[in-house]
């Protein structure tokens, strides 16, 4: 009895609260388990899932002038279930039938073959057909492909237009060359006697100087004109290009050189 009575005075004064805190806090604690054992938890859910059920379907109408609500039940038509059926065991005239049609196919897929290979010609008659049919259409396909391609790539009639007349630049500039060169040499053997090749270049010079003013301009490089701005020409220019030509060859034809 002095030992406890010591030790209760030994306590510091935190400590002596402290230790009555938990003196009184663990008959609450006990009251607070007893009454949780002897607690009924609500069965309010329990008894309305007990009332749901999942064969019938709960209508409620409003009546908007009472303001009354009326339930019916429609009761809802169940899923058949599907249920396995083992077939019955076969009777031995269908398995014999069976084993028959079994032995039958094999005896065709025996025959069949050795028709088959008494005659591939035959055989393979209707493929090796097909395959002569695919490559003719494949032939002219391509065919019909590659005039495709050359007609795109031809353009429009101004680019058409405007094709040929760059060509005729180059085929007139081409024809007075050659006239040049031809009047040249005959100048050559009539002044020198011999061929315009063989001579100097102030002999050449002497044999062509009757020509060459009237033919500077094919010469220069300048008469292919249309050609340069063939990107930004347009069908005016092109007919006025081609008109000029046109004069060039008249000219050349009605020339004294020619008569």
């Amino acid at each position: 009895m002095t030992n406890k009575t010591d030790e209760t005075q030994e306590l510091s004064p935190f400590l002596k609260r402290q230790a009555e805190i938990m003196a009184a806090r663990t008959p609450q604690d006990r009251d607070i388990e007893e009454r949780q054992k002897h607690a009924l938890v609500p069965a309010v859910n329990e008894t309305a899932q007990s009332k749901i059920n999942p064969d019938n379907l709960v209508i409620d109408r409003l009546n908007l002038e009472t303001g009354e609500t009326s339930s019916r039940v429609v009761q809802l038509t169940p899923q058949p279930t599907q249920r396995f059926i083992k077939p019955a065991p076969l009777t031995l005239d269908e398995v014999r039938e069976q084993l028959v049609n079994a032995g039958n196919s094999i005896d065709s897929a025996k025959e069949q073959y050795q028709s088959d290979t008494g005659s591939l010609d035959a055989f393979y008659q209707e493929r090796n057909a097909l395959k002569s049919e695919i490559t003719e259409i494949l032939t002219k396909l391509s065919e019909k492909q590659g005039r495709l391609r050359e007609l795109e790539s031809a353009g429009t009639p101004k680019d058409q237009y405007l094709t040929k007349i760059i060509a005729s630049e180059r085929e007139v500039v081409g024809i007075a060359g050659a006239l040049f060169t031809t009047l040249s040499e005959q100048a050559a053997q009539r002044i020198f006697g011999i061929p315009f090749n063989e001579l100097s270049d102030d002999g050449k010079r002497d044999a062509s100087a009757r020509f060459r003013k009237v033919f500077q301009r094919f010469t220069s490089g300048f008469y292919v004109r249309l050609g340069r701005t063939a990107k930004t020409a347009t069908v005016d220019p092109i007919g006025s290009r081609a008109d000029e030509l046109l004069n060039d060859v008249s000219d050349l034809i009605d020339s004294e050189y020619l008569k």
